[in-house]
């Protein structure tokens, strides 16, 4: 079964996820600016990280609902990640936003 779902390792798209990170990324950094104003790591990582578990939860539940090969703990395993994955992506794009306060601030 695992063959019909994943590519083989040799197969693999790396350019397609490397694609798949960056409009997460894009998806986060419009968030944060037009609709939330973060400009803190902190805050950014908090806002990222709940962001992403909200929307594992619903892509792994659509998934595990229709199709066999995805299930409810595979669904929760999956949101653990992507809590870890989307808050340091959150903070970093936190961080860069700020940085332009910081340097006023030292200044």
């Amino acid at each position: 079964m695992k063959a019909v779902v994943e590519y083989p390792m040799e197969e693999f798209k790396i350019s397609l996820m490397i694609l798949s990170c960056l409009v997460w990324a894009s998806l986060l950094s419009y968030i944060f600016i037009k609709w939330a104003g973060i400009s803190t790591f902190s805050v950014g990582l908090k806002a990222g990280a709940i962001i992403g578990f909200l929307y594992a939860l619903a892509m792994g539940f659509s998934m595990a609902s229709m199709y066999k090969f995805a299930s409810v703990p595979n669904t929760l395993i999956n949101a653990v990640g992507e809590v870890v994955c989307s808050g340091v992506t959150g903070g970093v794009i936190g961080w860069y936003l700020g940085r332009g306060k910081l340097m006023k601030r030292a200044i």
